[in-house]
């Protein structure tokens, strides 16, 4: 059996190409909360769920969600792939991402409007627009 961050990049992947929609939950539409839900129900880590959430996420929740069900880890950890990131837009903590180290470089796998699907890039194209500002670990990893 692979180790679990393998399974979650896998089932992360596998949603690559899917439409972005909020609050969706399936291959019919998924937004980058679901991506990172859906993995962990992929990988029997959970069945827990949240769509009570607008699009003008409140930032106290997002974090307070993050760290009832994923272990924050601090900046000192070695990074690898399956590891959540918390990405800031505009000073606000609002983006999910799951992270794919398999490469020389680091891409990420999310759900965006902008994009209007699941994508993979490189994480460094974000850099500019964007801030990773924690890090958090599924279960087990």
């Amino acid at each position: 059996m692979k180790p679990i961050n393998e399974q979650i990049l896998d089932a992360v992947l596998e949603m690559v190409g899917w439409p972005h929609r909020h609050a969706g939950r399936n291959k019919y539409g998924v937004d980058c909360v679901g991506v990172v839900i859906l993995a962990a129900h992929k990988c029997g880590i959970t069945t827990y769920d949240t769509v009570n959430y607008s699009q003008r996420p409140n930032v106290e929740n997002i974090l307070r969600e993050m760290k009832n069900h994923l272990k924050q880890i601090g900046r000192q950890e070695e990074l690898k792939s399956g590891d959540v990131l918390m990405f800031s837009i505009r000073g606000h903590p609002c983006h999910l991402s799951v992270l794919d180290m398999q490469s020389k470089i680091p891409y990420i796998i999310h759900s965006t409007e902008r994009s209007g699907k699941v994508i993979r890039e490189p994480l460094c194209n974000l850099a500019k627009s964007i801030h990773h500002i924690k890090t958090f670990r599924y279960a087990g990893m």
